[in-house]
């Protein structure tokens, strides 16, 4: 079996089409079904109903469909954790705010969070961090306080990160 195969399924499932799957998956459509095929055999059940084109899936299909889309979501998982983990990022980032930035901060928290989710972030307001020395030196502002972007400043969405 190869992730081939169930891409192929999948795109099948949606366009329910042989040549439309085929064109979404960028292959011609008699490699389409000849992958599909070889995936009938070596699973020893028929997937699809075909006459001479499309007609829906078996029973049995229908559960080679569903196992299709988790290993294919698994995949992109398992991908997307390499990557993060080549890139070395993690630990903990420790921020300092100002109580007036209380609105923003759960946006802020789910753009960190999605897009360093292996980084854990610990947001402290000034009043406490700037006596005990808590934060990373990092300050959030709203992008209109953000007159360019330079060595120390950088955008998240629209959210301005000052550094220093």
């Amino acid at each position: 079996m190869y992730i081939r195969q169930f891409e192929y399924l999948v795109a099948l499932e949606k366009e329910r089409h042989f040549g439309r799957a085929a064109e979404k998956c960028f292959v011609s459509q008699p490699s389409l079904s000849t992958a599909l095929n070889q995936l009938e055999d070596e699973l020893g059940v028929k997937i699809i109903l075909r006459d001479h084109k499309f007609i829906g899936f078996t029973n049995e299909g229908k559960k080679v469909v569903e196992w299709s889309k988790i290993i294919l979501t698994n995949q992109k998982g398992l991908i997307d954790d390499i990557t993060l983990m080549k890139d070395n990022l993690g630990g903990l980032l420790r921020i300092g705010v100002i109580p007036m930035s209380s609105p923003i901060l759960p946006m802020v928290s789910e753009i960190l969070n999605t897009h360093l989710p292996s980084i854990k972030i610990n947001i402290e307001f000034l009043a406490r961090c700037i006596f005990t020395k808590e934060i990373d030196g990092l300050n959030f502002a709203y992008p209109d306080t953000v007159v360019g972007t330079d060595s120390h400043t950088t955008m998240i969405n629209g959210i301005g990160v000052l550094g220093w």
